[in-house]
Order: C-alpha cells, then sequence, then structure tokens
C-alpha cells in the first residue's frame, strides 16, 4: 500500500510538470496571495503558542513530557503548508490535457473557411493567450502578435486542418469585399503557406477595411459552387470574426437563405475578448506607432456575442467564442461532422488533490511521531 501511494504521489506530480493547460488559467495568481495568507496565519499561530506557553506554561512539566520544535521543524512546517495550499490554487485553476487527436473519414467534408480581414481583426486582445490556440508565445515579441486574425488561422493549422485531413479547403478573406484565396484543395502544403511564409491571411486582405460578412459568404458559397458534392458529403463554412457588421441585413439574409437551400452548414467562430480594445498600428519594421484614431478618438472594438449568436441561428448553425484565457475544448471531427459539440478534456484536477492529501498527512503523521515515538518516559513519584 505505501508503494502504491508513493507511486500515485510520483505519477500525480509528472502529470502537473508536463500538464500547461488550465481551464482558468488567471486563477494560478491567486497562489500569491494564499502563501502570503498562509504564512501570516503560521506565524501569528507560533507567535501564540509561544506567548501561551511563557504566561501559563509549567516549564518543568513542557520539558519533561514534551519536545520543542527546532527551527527546522517549523520551516518545514511552513513549507509544507504552503504546498498544500499551492495544491488546492492548482485544483481550482482546473488542470487538463487534451486527449489524442480524431479526425473524419476522408472525403466526407468540403470546408471553406472565412476569415474576417477587417480592421478590427489586427485587434491584439488574444496576444496573452496566443499559446493557447496553438499560436507562439507573445511575451517576447515586439510588433504584432496574438490578433484575432492571427488566433483563427492558428485554430485552422493546428485544430482544424489536422481534424480535416484527407477532406477538400478553401480560404476566403473579406473586410469591404470577399476574396478568394483558395479554391477547394485537398493538398494541404500550399494552404499552409499561405497561412504563415506568404501571409496572405492578414489585415487588408479582404478589399477594404470595413466588414461585410455576406461578402465573405459569397465568395464562399463560389468555391463550392465550383464543383459539385459528391454523395453523402457535407459542405461546411466556418466563418472566424469578432461580429463586426457593416453590410446590408438584406443581403446577408440572401447569402444564409443560398445556404439553407443548398444545405450548407455555417460554424461561426466569435473571435476576440467582448471587452472593447484598441487596433494597434505598426510600421514596416513592426514597430509600435500608436493606436487607430477616427475624428481625433481612439477607436475601440470588442466582439459582438448577440450578433454572432443570432447569426448562427439564423443560419441553423453552431457558434463557437474563443474567448482570452478559454480554451475552445472542443472535438472537431464532431463538430464538423454535425454531431453535438463534445469536451474531450481529461480532466487533472485530482492529482493536485491528492498532493494536498498527502501533503497534510505527512503533517500529521510528523506530529503523531514527535509526541509519541520522541516523548520521554512518564516519571512517576514514589509516596
Amino acid at each position: 500500500m505505501f508503494n502504491s501511494a508513493i507511486g500515485a504521489f510520483t505519477e500525480s506530480i509528472a502529470a502537473l510538470v508536463s500538464m500547461p493547460l488550465f481551464e482558468h488559467p488567471d486563477w494560478l495568481w491567486l497562489s500569491m496571495p494564499a502563501a502570503a495568507a498562509v504564512t501570516l496565519l503560521w506565524f501569528f499561530s507560533v507567535h501564540l503558542s509561544a506567548r501561551t506557553v511563557q504566561e501559563y506554561g509549567e516549564p518543568a512539566l513542557i520539558e519533561a513530557f514534551s519536545e520543542t520544535p527546532t527551527r527546522f521543524d517549523r520551516l518545514l512546517s511552513l513549507t509544507m503548508l504552503n504546498l498544500l495550499s499551492l495544491c488546492l490554487v492548482v485544483a481550482a485553476a482546473g488542470p487538463y490535457e487534451a486527449v489524442a487527436p480524431v479526425t473524419i473519414p476522408a472525403g466526407s467534408v468540403r470546408l471553406v473557411m472565412v476569415f474576417d480581414a477587417s480592421r478590427s481583426a489586427a485587434v491584439e486582445d488574444l496576444r496573452l493567450s496566443n499559446v493557447m490556440f496553438g499560436g507562439r508565445e507573445c511575451s517576447l515579441v515586439v510588433g504584432p502578435c496574438g490578433s484575432r486574425i492571427d488566433v483563427a488561422k492558428d485554430i485552422l493549422l493546428q485544430q482544424i486542418m489536422p481534424a480535416i485531413d484527407g477532406n477538400a479547403l478553401g480560404l476566403v478573406t473579406f473586410a469591404q469585399r470577399g476574396k478568394i484565396q483558395s479554391y477547394l484543395n485537398y493538398d494541404f502544403s500550399p494552404v499552409r503557406d499561405m497561412l504563415t511564409t506568404l501571409d496572405w491571411i492578414r489585415v487588408d486582405a479582404g478589399l477594404g477595411y470595413t466588414s461585410h460578412i455576406e461578402e465573405g459568404l459569397k465568395a464562399a458559397q463560389k468555391i463550392l459552387d465550383k464543383t459539385e458534392a459528391g454523395q453523402g458529403v457535407e459542405d461546411i463554412i466556418i466563418l472566424a470574426t469578432d461580429g463586426g457588421f457593416d453590410g446590408r441585413d438584406s443581403a446577408l439574409t440572401a447569402q444564409l437563405n443560398a445556404m439553407r437551400d443548398k444545405h450548407r452548414r455555417l460554424i461561426v467562430l466569435g473571435i476576440g475578448n467582448p471587452a472593447r480594445s484598441p487596433i494597434p498600428l505598426y510600421d514596416e519594421n513592426g514597430a509600435s506607432i500608436g493606436q487607430f484614431k477616427s475624428d481625433g478618438k481612439v477607436v475601440t472594438i470588442g466582439r459582438d456575442d448577440e450578433f454572432l449568436k443570432k447569426l448562427a441561428k439564423r443560419a441553423g448553425g453552431t457558434y463557437i467564442p474563443v474567448t482570452p484565457g478559454q480554451s475552445l475544448g472542443i472535438s472537431w471531427p464532431a463538430a464538423l461532422t454535425g454531431e453535438r459539440v463534445v469536451y474531450q478534456n481529461h480532466t487533472l484536477h485530482d492529482r493536485p488533490l491528492l498532493l494536498a492529501m498527502i501533503l497534510l498527512a505527512v503533517l500529521w503523521l510528523r506530529r503523531i511521531i514527535r509526541n509519541v515515538f520522541k516523548r520521554p518516559p512518564v516519571r512517576f513519584t514514589h509516596w
């Protein structure tokens, strides 16, 4: 039993060390105030205990029947209590690990990814969460990083493309007008180059700076209309946008009706933070030159969840928000094949809780061992 406990302890440490994902990563900051609170309570407890012994204790009895803890014992107890509080904070942050990737059958889906390339797609409200969606670490990057359109590209590259391997993929960007970047292609190599080295998918790659979603959907349907879908093949359009809409609702309705008539599914990826953020500006060398302004005032834009939910509902589709600090946690094969979105994360909150229980047990055992096995024998006085 002792060996199994040691094994569980070792596995828990290994899982936590190798596991970088949390449902609530911001909660990890609570570890610092938690450690401070534990330390203050510990100092208060030690001070109160020493004061009680000094005022009410009998030195002879204390020396005969108890053992005064050394400085090392006290520091060890404090360290273990802080580790215990850290384990509880880690458990509250919701640690998890991703399951192995799953793919859908080859030749069963034709997918067009539509990117909002309007000016608001340059907002970098996902900069601190870029790694979570498969992008690079932005903390040391001087220049553009973690923009809404960058995160949409990372989701396509790291999550969607592996799931649809062997199926057809097309690319569209839009702003004031839509632009076809790639017709349906079963070979993802050129598509990957467009997304990375060629940098074709970027802000200003959609002809203009305003956001006309109907133009993006129109271009996507033009791609799908070029060739007929085979029997049992599903047409899917994924729209990555923050919900800004400057077009005509009648034109958008026409595109949604056309999609319904041709049994094409729409998945809306709501990119960005609902809280409003400014649009950063950079020069050709990547140096910051301020923020975009209109009439002398800084323009701020947030994700319009209400509009995006209504858009997905009107199309009979699915809305998936992409929010800073929150992983998507979905199975793309399940989402793309029309099944209910399934959360595929394997939660690991039991691991830090197990560590906390072991640390608590060790603290109790140390106290029992010190008080029982190290206590001097009782001396009886003969009358």
